[in-house]
């Protein structure tokens, strides 16, 4: 795609933990950085692990390497964001001037002209979960050192960003209302794409004997599994048939007996971590994420393009480009099992209406592209280049806040 004369020949610094096509932030940065190359701009990739085998002339990738230790396996998660900021640190003194724009995937770095923020803030919980929740995770950030750290560094980019790149909307307004950001600093919403490395045309519907839902996710109170499991006790007395799969979770024993202390043990299918998510996506005809604590969502957009019907919350980033009633259906109280349960019922019972949001799903996923991600990304690069320091990042926010991540290095 054609950019602006701002932007042309410029050199890119990527900045980012591991450079891999697999994974959620992994995949939006390799995407980006296919995208950045095919606009004719140069790309130094600077990461602590490369797993990627693609190549391109302008593409260079820098990796740790034995500068300090071989990776972060066994560090503290404290340690792991000094451990970030030294290495890059170092690579980009090494290249000092090489440079146009330092891009920082969410990874603590010095000096950031960018920086895309896929996690939301520590105090996201504070403000969406329940009232036992908000004051565990205030705790938490008093008194944990990698809670302490991560804030640390979230402000850090914060502060020393010239553009802010968010996943979602609501991720912007986190972020800005916990660091007190200015609504005029710059930022722009950089939607992540839909499209994986999965060829979804492979993949063949599997007809259930129950109406079957499918949970994905890794967190069980962050995800709304919780909730999940209290809409499903609901449709249990209500006497309805159907099946939960549930992935991503670890098969914990816990899970297993809260399911049966709620009388749901018959209706819930654990299946771990999968490799072949799609495989499972193709035994359901929703997909189900209540969450409390979701930047954006890939799992329900993945599921979409089987043609499946998401319900998420809005709490979800993704719920930002869907339509409720259209293509999916907004849980507007991600706290409210009941709420939930109406929801997944009203498919359960409406076939003519579910059909219809599943063809709507398949189609609006296919806005949902990684070229939009590219274009606000390009975005952002022509307002940093445009906006000017207010104070050298050296002389002033290294000392005030990067004394954490670098006092190990003497």
């Amino acid at each position: 795609m054609p950019v602006s004369p701002l932007l042309i020949g410029k050199h890119i610094a990527m900045v980012v933990r591991q450079f891999s096509p697999h994974g959620g932030l992994e995949l939006y940065t390799h995407k980006l950085v296919e995208g950045l190359l095919l606009s004719n701009l140069k790309v130094t990739v600077i990461c602590e692990e490369n797993k990627s085998e693609f190549k391109h002339h302008n593409l260079q990738i820098l990796t740790y390497g034995e500068m300090e230790r071989p990776g972060t396996d066994g560090l503290a998660r404290d340690e792991r964001f000094r451990y970030a900021f030294r290495n890059s640190k170092i690579l980009l003194q090494r290249h000092k001037g090489e440079f146009d724009l330092i891009h920082s995937q969410h990874l603590p770095c010095p000096e950031p002209d960018v920086v895309t923020f896929h996690n939301h803030s520590v105090r996201r919980l504070s403000s969406v979960g329940e009232t036992w929740e908000k004051l565990l995770n205030e705790s938490k950030i008093a008194l944990a050192k990698r809670y302490k750290a991560r804030n640390t560094f979230d402000k850090y980019l914060m502060d020393n960003a010239l553009c802010r790149v968010f996943v979602s909307q609501v991720m912007k307004e986190d972020y800005y209302q916990v660091f007190g950001a200015d609504e005029k600093d710059p930022y722009v919403i950089a939607y992540p794409g839909a499209s994986t490395n999965t060829d979804y045309s492979t993949i063949t519907p599997v007809e259930e004997s129950e109406f079957t839902f499918v949970f994905s996710g890794r967190g069980f109170r962050k995800k709304g599994l919780d909730i999940l499991f209290r809409a499903c006790q609901i449709l249990k007395k209500q006497g309805q048939k159907f099946k939960l799969l549930v992935t991503g979770v670890r098969d914990r024993l816990e899970l297993k007996i809260r399911a049966k202390w709620l009388g749901i043990e018959d209706q819930v299918e654990f299946l771990g971590f999968v490799t072949d998510i799609e495989r499972i996506y193709a035994r359901a005809k929703v997909l189900v994420l209540p969450s409390r604590v979701e930047p954006f969502g890939m799992v329900p957009v993945q599921a979409m393009q089987l043609g499946l019907v998401p319900i998420v919350s809005r709490a979800c980033g993704v719920s930002e480009v869907l339509k409720h009633n259209e293509d999916s259906l907004i849980l507007e109280d991600h706290l409210d099992p009941s709420e939930l349960a109406s929801l997944m019922r009203t498919l359960m019972f409406d076939d003519q209406m579910r059909i219809n949001l599943s063809n709507n799903a398949r189609l609006a996923v296919k806005n949902i592209n990684w070229q939009h991600t590219l274009e606000a990304t390009l975005e952002a690069y022509e307002k940093a280049l445009s906006t000017p320091r207010k104070t050298p990042v050296a002389a002033v926010a290294l000392a005030d806040y990067a004394r954490g991540f670098d006092e190990q290095e003497s």
